[in-house]
């Protein structure tokens, strides 16, 4: 059997795909590594990502249930799909957001290079290391650009900046 919302969401033709390799198998994404639990009675649960023949992506719950007939052996299965397409979207959408977030929370809009705060926590991560394991070698370097403020003041802080973007590429 083979629903309407199937061959919907796949655009496949239901007389096409019955008795076919199940396209669960030839998805983008599928965490395979639970499938050896199939040949026994657990029920398999994953998310798939799929592209339907038109080329559309979509994704799937997939849930695969064991079919007991005589003697509680495995007669079949029993697969229920759950279309989960728009909350994977939104979930790929908030991670991308969040990246932008920490970029912006991170680097400087000008140079980007990492802002004080994450020089902060990466200079006392580094000092937690150097106590922890005192063999290990460590160095820091600061660098300053001499009369920078004398620029700023005589060419103006767009010129200003262009040294700085022009420095922090150096690095």
């Amino acid at each position: 059997y083979c629903s309407d919302a199937f061959c919907e969401k796949t655009k496949f033709e239901k007389d096409k795909i019955l008795g076919l390799i199940h396209p669960l198998f030839q998805a983008k994404k599928v965490d395979m590594s639970d499938l050896s639990s199939l040949g026994g009675n657990e029920i398999y649960e994953t998310k798939i990502q799929n592209t339907n023949i038109e080329g559309e992506t979509y994704w799937l719950n997939v849930k695969i249930t064991p079919i007991l007939g005589v003697h509680n052996k495995v007669s079949g299965y029993l697969a229920i799909c759950t279309d989960i397409t728009e909350e994977m979207k939104e979930r790929e959408y908030l991670e991308k957001t969040n990246q932008k977030l920490e970029t912006l929370a991170s680097t400087c809009s000008l140079t980007n290079i990492y802002n004080r705060r994450v020089f902060e926590e990466l200079l006392s991560s580094e000092i937690a290391m150097l106590k922890r394991y005192p063999i290990r070698k460590s160095s820091l370097i600061f660098m300053d650009i001499d009369h920078f403020k004398q620029v700023n003041d005589t060419c103006g802080h767009l010129k200003g900046d262009e040294i700085l973007v022009g420095f922090s590429s150096l690095l």
